[in-house]
């Protein structure tokens, strides 16, 4: 559930009323959106700017929360991964190096092949996240780990 702050009849105070992800307005929504969407910014440092983002918004609602906190979880696990294959690759690079066999190209060019596949996944998952987030429904990214809950 989603809290959106309405002015009551005397016009002095909001209160908080529970509304379903598809029942927020539509700013709400965007602004949960961008969440995703600042992930497709300048690589490496779009972690900090979805981060001062998320910071900035998280109090507006909890679905925007929910969508921030889920975006970061994508990104770093991301970041993670992607760091672990170009280890691999460099790890491969290095041993070719010392002792050439065709393992350690298979290695190499099977790191390589996977680097530029899983950018072109983070690209459509985020993508994907951004259109359900817009439509009001919550996005879990597949194989995030839940660094922030």
């Amino acid at each position: 559930m989603t809290k959106k702050y309405n002015q009551n009849m005397t016009g002095n105070h909001k209160t908080e009323v529970e509304l379903s992800p598809r029942e927020l307005p539509m700013n709400v929504k965007i602004v949960a959106m961008f969440n995703h969407m600042l992930a497709l910014s300048v690589p490496l440092l779009n972690i900090i700017v979805t981060l001062l983002y998320w910071l900035f918004v998280r109090r507006q609602s909890t679905f925007a929360d929910y969508s921030g906190k889920q975006s970061l979880n994508f990104q770093i696990t991301f970041v993670l991964y992607l760091l672990g294959a170009i280890l691999i690759w460099v790890a491969a690079g290095l041993i070719h190096q010392q002792i050439p066999s065709m393992v350690t190209i298979i290695i190499g060019n099977t790191a390589i092949i996977s680097i530029f596949a899983s950018l072109i996944v983070f690209w459509i998952t985020v993508m994907i996240a951004g259109y359900k987030t817009v439509s009001g429904k919550k996005f879990k990214y597949p194989l995030a780990i839940q660094f922030l809950k």
